[in-house]
């Protein structure tokens, strides 16, 4: 195994003890916003420090599916970074086959389908989004890409949300986009 799938293999793989609370994903809005519930509180959740494709932009779809797959109905431990009105900030680790847990916004840059927030300078997700760059995965292997480190071709939200800035997918709140798989 290369250096760096180890590095990432053993980031996703987390102890429970260090995250803070338990719920079940019950919904996923995007690549990087899901719904959990805990007893009989919902959750909506902002996967800190990433961004993935909004509705109206190339990639949506595939970013949304590769969060569902990972966390769709799964048990999950979250640590809120940052209370908010609509979705709040913070890390989700969703249960896998054994008992491990994995790091949903590190698995999204991993795979290449989430980008890193601007301002992110966790290392976790440096590392990982430095490994989907190397590897061409995601939206850094897309066509015309030509797999280099600049900016994949599909462009981060806030790229657009300069330009649009009062669309619905710019606002903090994103109210009424949770669609249930």
């Amino acid at each position: 195994m290369k250096p760096i799938r180890l590095f990432v293999a053993l980031t996703l793989a987390l102890p429970v003890a260090a995250l803070s609370d338990t719920g079940k994903v019950i919904s996923i809005q995007s690549g990087d916003r899901l719904t959990v519930r805990h007893g009989h509180q919902k959750v909506r959740i902002h996967l800190t420090g990433i961004e993935a494709p909004q509705k109206h932009q190339r990639g949506f779809g595939k970013s949304r599916a590769k969060l569902a797959k990972l966390c769709r109905n799964r048990r999950v431990h979250v640590s809120i970074d940052n209370p908010g009105p609509g979705f709040s900030d913070g890390r989700v680790a969703c249960q896998l086959r054994g008992g491990f847990y994995a790091d949903a916004a590190i698995y999204q840059l991993d795979q290449g389908w989430a980008w890193m927030q601007p301002n992110a300078t966790d290392p976790d997700l440096v590392g990982a989004q430095n490994n989907a760059q190397s590897r061409c995965a995601g939206f850094w292997g897309e066509p015309f890409s030509h797999c280099t480190h600049a900016p994949s071709p599909t462009p981060p939200p806030w790229d657009d949300c300069n330009d649009h800035p009062h669309t619905a997918t710019c606002r903090d709140d994103h109210e009424g986009d949770d669609h249930h798989f």
